[in-house]
């Protein structure tokens, strides 16, 4: 509905969101057209077209888009075991599919926050995978997975021998001419970046 509507503004207002920036597409050769409103600083200063966000969570979507373009390519697959891609054994067969759809029963507690809060004793992927397996079998429920995305980052980096990052700068970011970055510390402008809001 908001990409069909004439004012982008307008579309968005009844959500109230404090600063955004949306880009529409409507062909494949046409460049994204860009809207941006609200406070990049609240109370500061307002978002202009050169402000930078990050984008959290909206990364799965381009971690989903990469990874189904390597099953494309024939480099992953989408109903194999990641054992295969990996070289371990994760504790319980888990596949591509399962991550992309939240059904791969892995719980972003336990080992998952307590690598994000030590990053520089973080226990290897084996042993993060072990220890977050739901009671459910994997394919059977969904359940939101932050550690299921990370993976799928992961996946990709092994197939491409690239980083994350520099693979979806490099397939999707790069070639539309869009200057951006998972990682806050590889922005270059700072000086740009909207607050966090939580």
């Amino acid at each position: 509905a908001m990409l069909g509507h004439p004012d982008v503004t307008e579309a968005l207002s009844p959500f109230q969101p404090v600063g955004w920036c949306a880009g529409i597409r409507r062909g494949e050769a046409d460049m994204p057209a860009f809207r941006f409103g609200g406070d990049a600083r609240i109370g500061e200063e307002p978002v202009s077209r050169d402000t930078i966000f990050r984008i959290a969570s909206i990364s799965k979507v381009f971690g989903a888009a990469a990874a189904m373009r390597l099953v494309g390519e024939g480099k992953l697959t989408l109903d194999g075991d990641i054992a295969e891609v990996f070289g371990f054994d994760p504790g319980r067969v888990i596949t591509l599919r399962q991550l992309l759809t939240h059904t791969a029963a892995l719980d972003d507690a336990a080992a998952y926050d307590e690598a994000i809060e030590h990053p520089d004793d973080m226990p290897p992927l084996d042993q993060i995978l072990k220890k977050s397996h739901l009671r459910f079998a994997p394919g059977t429920r969904f359940r939101y997975s932050n550690l299921g995305a990370g993976v799928i980052g992961m996946l990709i980096e092994k197939v491409t021998g690239m980083l994350f990052d520099d693979y979806i700068r490099e397939c999707f970011f790069t070639p539309h001419g869009i200057d951006a970055s998972f990682h806050p510390q590889r922005i270059r402008r700072k000086d740009l970046m909207a607050n966090c809001y939580r």
